[in-house]
């Protein structure tokens, strides 16, 4: 493997342990579907999506509020209007940015067919002020030209798409798509193409990958949906090339983080297919330190046991138990490696190894239900936000996209960039709201990771199972043995 660092999102897929038998449920973890590379797998619920309403309305009353406040400036033109706008935000200041924004409605109104408003309405709908944005919106329907309808449509559907509402994210993008720059109208096309995945609409998904070219910076989110596809209807050849020519582009291979996701995608397909050989020259050119980097190690681990490559096998699982970081490779490597050492006629080591998995198994069990136990105020204090995407707990990595759509995560900490403006505000009624609405995700986020500690518990309790029989299966050997 190459030494590097990277970002990005790993992905575990088609791991089935066949010869090993480690358990339905890891086998069902592993062949979780596959996410596109700018969406999350599942739509929102109604329960998400009212907390998403809840919190439009409360934006919507908390930036008339700031915006009458008597603080902000009013500005003549649209072009002095935007520049003040980009100056707070590249200040880190939002909030404020949002607030000169509403103070401004008028001039914005009066100006509707100005392209400035483009990046006007961005910010708007990055800070969730959907008010503001859909006010403007409907003036544009009804008094700008094609191409500025078009762009802020565009605008519309990444909103909806971000909160995994599907059916909004194609009726935005209706008829408007050959109106947009190049660049938006690849992203256009992958939205809709995610989208039409997501309601099961395959073949129309396909169609619209199928145009975006590979000059484009969203030819490969395309292309590895594009095999995902292939790889969920047993086409495995097609996506196999798809793969293999992508990562014969040396630009892509300089992707580091996407190298090396195709490279698990790639390694896990050949294994469900027993090409162990494939699989770990696969895994091999996954990178040391990246987010792939513990599903690679499995891999080789699984690929080298199926090859009875016990010794490689080891030094597989060896490495992940050294990893600090807890994620279910790691866990399942307690279990694996006294398995590898029983499969070596090394029964004592075996047993060893057996009773030290399952005093781990029950101490991530006991750690895991004290963390699970605390007041969601403190738990939530607890929680670290990853850069990819994912939540650290006490060094358990936990991956919720399954779960909510990233809207949910983006409108959490949205809620803490208002939160000194409220504490300084006169209105009791207005911090009484914001108390009510940051409670209301402060719980949900806490039910989200309840939900995957709890699966987690469940792969956990299966594992001490294992490590359980393990001994048991080794102690009747013995018996047999000295009959």
């Amino acid at each position: 493997m190459d030494s590097r660092t990277q970002l990005g999102k790993s992905l575990a897929f088609c791991c089935i342990f066949l010869m090993i038998g480690i358990s339905a449920n890891a086998a069902k973890r592993h062949n979780k579907a596959l996410t596109p590379a700018v969406a999350a797998p599942v739509s929102a619920t109604a329960g998400y999506d009212k907390l998403d309403v809840a919190y439009s309305q409360f934006s919507a009353e908390f930036y008339s509020g700031l915006a009458h406040s008597g603080r902000q400036i009013g500005y003549k033109s649209i072009e002095s209007l935007d520049a003040a706008v980009q100056d707070l935000l590249r200040q880190d200041q939002s909030v404020n940015a949002v607030a000169t924004i509403v103070h401004n409605s008028k001039l914005l109104s009066q100006h509707i067919d100005n392209p400035k408003i483009i990046s006007i309405i961005t910010v708007l709908l990055n800070q969730n002020e959907l008010a503001t944005a859909t006010k403007l919106h409907k003036q544009i329907k009804e008094d700008s030209g094609k191409a500025l309808q078009a762009n802020v449509a565009y605008l519309f559907a990444h909103y909806y798409f971000l909160r995994n509402s599907w059916d909004k994210t194609l009726a935005s993008l209706e008829g408007i798509t050959g109106d947009l720059p190049q660049a938006k109208y690849h992203h256009a096309l992958l939205m809709q193409g995610i989208a039409l995945q997501k309601l099961k609409q395959h073949r129309a998904a396909l169609v619209l990958y199928e145009k975006i070219p590979a000059t484009s910076p969203y030819y490969l989110s395309a292309r590895v949906n594009m095999a995902v596809a292939d790889i969920r209807q047993d086409w495995w050849t097609d996506a196999h090339i798809i793969i293999n020519n992508l990562l014969a582009n040396p630009r892509i291979r300089q992707q580091y983080d996407e190298a090396d996701r195709l490279y698990t995608i790639l390694g896990y397909s050949f294994l469900q297919q027993s090409y162990y050989r494939d699989a770990r020259n696969a895994f091999r050119s996954v990178g040391i330190k990246g987010p792939s980097t513990n599903q690679a190690l499995l891999g080789i681990a699984l690929a080298a046991a199926n090859q009875e490559d016990y010794i490689g096998a080891l030094n597989g699982v060896r490495i992940l138990k050294q990893n600090q970081a807890l994620d279910l490779p790691v866990d399942e490597a307690y279990l694996l490696m006294p398995y590898f050492y029983e499969r070596l006629h090394q029964h004592s080591t075996a047993s060893a190894g057996y009773s030290e998995a399952m005093q781990y198994y029950e101490n991530r069990i006991n750690a895991i239900n004290s963390a699970k136990q605390l007041p969601t105020a403190d738990f939530i204090k607890k929680l670290s936000f990853m850069t990819d995407g994912t939540l650290s707990l006490q060094f358990n990595i936990i991956d919720v996209s399954d779960k909510v759509p990233p809207a949910f995560i983006a409108n959490f900490h949205l809620l803490q960039q208002l939160q000194p403006f409220v504490a300084g505000s006169d209105s009791a009624k207005q911090q009484q709201h914001f108390n009510q609405l940051q409670a209301s995700y402060q719980q949900a986020l806490h039910e989200v990771v309840n939900s995957a500690l709890n699966e987690r518990i469940a792969f956990l309790t299966d594992y001490m199972n294992q490590s359980r029989y393990g001994i048991a299966r080794l102690l009747d050997k013995n018996e047999t043995a000295q009959k």
